[in-house]
């Protein structure tokens, strides 16, 4: 019995023959970029997936402790702020209500000194200093117990310390100054260098020869 070769109808419900050899070569995904990454595409019914959100949002017990303690810093800083504020403010108004030159007598220099040293006092001792300058007769005004007041005018000083600085200075030292250290620069009109050098007194006999404001 003679075979009859295969029809083209039988070739045409088989599998189409592949090149070279009848193997069909795999099929490549299509290249994006210089890389060859690439991303599947979203059909038109699909629902895109979740974003994704850069920096990440703390969630759970974590973020509930972290932002009471975010608020906390806040006052905090607030509060600090507010103290260093307050402080500078009362410091000004502390050395404008030490100093009062209505006489003259004294240079824009002095007077920054003369406020300047009762900060010092003040922040190291807890002592205030008043000074003032008169055109007619010197007067020494109602003083608390923890300040020390100078007051010149007309060639008189008047010298007040309190209990405090009289220990550490001496009980004479009030006297001193008004009847014997004044007395001299203000009859030659140099009332800025008397004072100094009252200053200079003052400090090497509270706080100490050779200290400084950083000591």
């Amino acid at each position: 019995m003679s075979t009859s070769p295969p029809s083209a109808g039988g070739a045409a419900r088989g599998s189409a023959p592949g090149p070279a050899g009848g193997i069909e070569s795999p099929r490549t995904p299509p290249t994006g970029g210089s890389g060859g990454d690439y991303r599947p595409q979203r059909g038109p019914g699909q629902s895109p997936g979740p974003e994704l959100q850069w920096p990440p949002r703390p969630s759970g017990r974590g973020a509930s402790l972290l932002r009471p303690f975010l608020v906390v810093c806040i006052f905090v800083l607030a509060a600090a702020l507010y103290s260093a504020h307050f402080t500078d403010v009362m410091d000004r108004l502390r050395s404008e209500r030490a100093v009062s030159d209505a006489a003259g007598l004294l240079s824009p220099e002095d007077v920054k000194l003369a406020a300047d040293f009762g900060k010092i006092l003040h922040r190291r001792l807890g002592l205030e200093l008043r000074l003032a300058t008169f055109a007619g007769e010197v007067k020494a005004p109602d003083l608390d117990p923890r300040t020390i007041f100078i007051g010149l005018g007309g060639g008189v000083a008047v010298v007040v310390l309190p209990v405090l600085a009289e220990r550490a200075l001496g009980p004479e030292a009030a006297n001193y100054l008004e009847k014997e250290h004044f007395p001299p620069y203000l009859a030659e009109g140099r009332a800025g260098e008397g004072l100094r050098r009252a200053l200079k007194l003052l400090w090497d006999g509270l706080i100490g020869p050779g200290e400084t404001n950083e000591s």
